[in-house]
């Protein structure tokens, strides 16, 4: 089989086995594979991508593939498409995502965005090109060992040989990435079938030692490294007949093929327990409603708006209500902040965790039990906290009411965040000039009031300083400019929908690839997206804000908080002191950029804020085209504004007494 032919093998393999994505890098090796690409998304069959730099690319990558993830667990099966070639073809593109590079070091720059893919788990297909088996090891141009080069960061890995039959090994990996596959008769097979039976009957206080779920299946990258030997472009050969020639039918694009799910625990719960909601962790809304207990939610679990969650709740665990804490219910991937990581490392704590794949959170080594699925004892209460769309949607059951102690230990944990987000909203109106700080509560309260108008925006937030900033922050109510502090925070919780749609790259937490990110989430779901930076964050991937002139245009406002440095050092070991003189360089590292330039060579329209004026304006204009949006924050003290913000927090709990 020639170089063609079997490219053309490989992409049709992919389309039927539900990719509709694919993201090309230009390149020699990989011409084959580019050129089937371009043949499918002629057919509709894909939506092809071309961008310049594989680092980047992977990441864009990653951000349509992580668009799966801002729906509500019910609708995660659906995948919003909408590609022109897939309405031209009457069909829509499957829900998964490749991407496509040559060899040599294009390979070794998708590492970045591979890691992020299967610490978050999310699942995307590598493709990379590579010289025949002959030519590596002998020093052959642009050749190097690109076998096992994600090492144990993929989950399934082949070496296809040129003109070597492609047989079921597309079929194999994109299983991998999934954790299941499609059958001829539209059945759903599923990887590890033993396991998963182990997990549907359930672990109750297993001790962890005993599981062995190193090969459990479940989301993430996979990698299929195919050589190609010359003579690698036969521009005419097989293209009219793409899939027939295989044998392939491509399936019905926008699902996913649904899984089994597990048979669920029950757990008790009542005063002491609280459910923490870490990045992905949406399945804790509906717990957490079921059984009428404080929810302490990360941003991007999409839960910040839920009726029992807890505003500032990470300087609330210092308080005396934190230290009453008994049990944690864990769902997702919380990291954010080290009050939790704290909290879950308490030994007097116990820590449930609840996860159906085999690399669950346990960040101390502390879990008690692992559940592939939970439910609580309480069915939902009724009460004023909980709104009947939220009712509706998580089911009532028996309507058993909480003891009175148990609705007093969860009222009190909403009460103290909503008096601690009045204090902090307080502070921040006080505040002279424009920080990182006030930016990000009022960008918050932008992004649920056009939540509100209907508009489901989606919001991604550089894994730094920013997330960290709306964590503290969401929820707190600065009012309009001119009537500063007039919004009660209870009337910007609103009314609570699943999933307000905020995505972070929290699987390792890089700055990598964020703006990548951002602009294939906007690509894959034509919803406006605004991607919130620092300066640094913004200046170590700025090169995505580049469109090839042949590309599609993405919704896409990209708001870069500039402080002018690495303002996140300042709060941690680096800034109490002991680095002196060398803070500034090593760790700060200042820069002088002229953003506005930048964003004009990439052809992006551009905004400055100043004020907080300036910025309700800029964020009135709903994203259109690609926009920066440099925000000039005053650095000042970031480790003594936030030591001011916990004192605010604590004058507020003793107010609660």
């Amino acid at each position: 089989m020639n170089a063609t032919l079997m490219a053309q093998s490989i992409v049709a393999n992919l389309v039927a086995a539900g990719v509709g994505h694919v993201v090309v890098c230009p390149g020699s090796r990989s011409g084959p594979l580019a050129l089937a690409v371009a043949h499918a998304a002629e057919t509709g069959m894909v939506r092809a991508h071309v961008r310049l730099d594989e680092r980047g690319a992977a990441f864009f990558a990653l951000g349509l593939a992580k668009s799966l993830l801002i729906s509500a667990p019910d609708e995660l099966a659906a995948a919003a498409s909408g590609a022109p070639g897939g309405e031209r073809a009457g069909r829509s593109p499957g829900p998964l995502v490749a991407v496509v590079v040559t060899s040599g070091t294009a390979v070794a720059n998708l590492h970045p965005a591979v890691l992020e893919a299967r610490h978050g788990r999310v699942p995307l297909v590598v493709v990379t090109a590579d010289r025949p088996h002959e030519m590596r090891g002998v020093g052959a141009s642009q050749t190097t060992n690109q076998a096992r080069i994600f090492g144990e960061a993929v989950r399934f890995f082949a070496d296809v040989p040129a003109e070597g039959p492609v047989g079921s090994v597309v079929q194999r990996a994109v299983a991998s990435s999934i954790g299941y596959w499609r059958l001829p008769d539209g059945a759903v097979g599923r990887i590890d079938e033993l396991r998963r039976q182990e997990a549907a009957w359930g672990y109750r206080d297993v001790d962890l030692s005993m599981l062995d779920w190193s090969e459990r299946s479940g989301w993430g990258p996979v990698h299929l490294n195919v050589a190609f030997r010359d003579p690698l472009l036969r521009p005419h050969e097989g293209a009219d007949s793409l899939y027939e020639a295989h044998g392939i039918t491509p399936p019905p694009g926008g699902h996913l093929p649904t899984s089994a799910q597990p048979v669920a625990a029950t757990i008790a719960v009542g005063p002491g327990t609280v459910v923490l909601a870490g990045d992905g962790g949406i399945e804790a809304g509906r717990f957490a409603g079921q059984a009428f207990l404080p929810l302490l939610a990360e941003p991007s679990s999409g839960l910040r708006t839920h009726p029992t969650a807890v505003g500032p709740y990470r300087d609330l665990l210092d308080s005396p209500l934190g230290e009453a804490i008994t049990q944690v219910v864990v769902f997702g991937h919380p990291t954010l902040s080290r009050p939790v990581s704290a909290l879950l490392a308490r030994p007097n704590v116990r820590v449930i965790v609840v996860d159906d794949g085999a690399e669950w959170t346990d960040v101390a080594a502390n879990a008690a039990a692992v559940f592939p699925a939970v439910e609580p004892e309480l069915e939902l209460p009724t009460g004023d906290l909980l709104g009947a769309d939220w009712a509706d949607q998580a089911g009532r059951g028996r309507q058993e009411q909480p003891s009175d102690f148990h609705a007093a230990w969860t009222s009190t944990w909403v009460a103290a965040g909503r008096l601690a987000q009045e204090s902090l909203s307080a502070l921040l109106v006080q505040e002279e000039g424009m920080t990182a700080w006030g930016a990000c509560a009022r960008i918050w309260e932008q992004h649920l009031a056009d939540w509100r108008k209907g508009k489901e925006p989606v919001l991604t937030i550089g894994a730094s300083a920013a997330i960290r900033h709306l964590d503290l922050l969401a929820g707190c109510a600065l009012g309009s400019p001119d009537e500063p502090g007039r919004t009660t925070s209870a009337q910007m919780q609103g009314q609570f929908r699943a999933g307000v749609n905020v995505l972070s790259n929290r699987g390792l937490a890089g700055i990598d690839g964020t703006i990548a990110t951002a602009a294939g989430v906007a690509a894959r779901t034509g919803r406006p997206v605004r991607c919130v930076v620092g300066d640094l964050t913004f200046l170590h991937d700025a090169g995505s804000l580049l469109r090839g002139v042949l590309e599609e245009e993405v919704d896409l406002d990209v708001i870069v908080l500039n402080d002018a440095g690495g303002a996140i050092f300042a709060t941690l070991e680096a800034g109490d002191g002991r680095t002196g003189e060398h803070f500034d360089r090593f760790w700060g590292t200042p820069q002088d950029v002229d953003i506005k330039a930048l964003a004009a060579a990439y052809k992006c329209r551009y905004t400055r804020v100043e004020s907080a004026a300036d910025l309700a304006r800029a964020l009135g204009r709903q994203p259109k085209g690609r926009r920066v949006i440099e925000v000039r924050c005053e650095r000042g003290e970031p480790r003594a504004a936030g030591q001011r913000m916990a004192g605010a927090v604590r004058e507020a709990l003793a107010d609660l007494a």
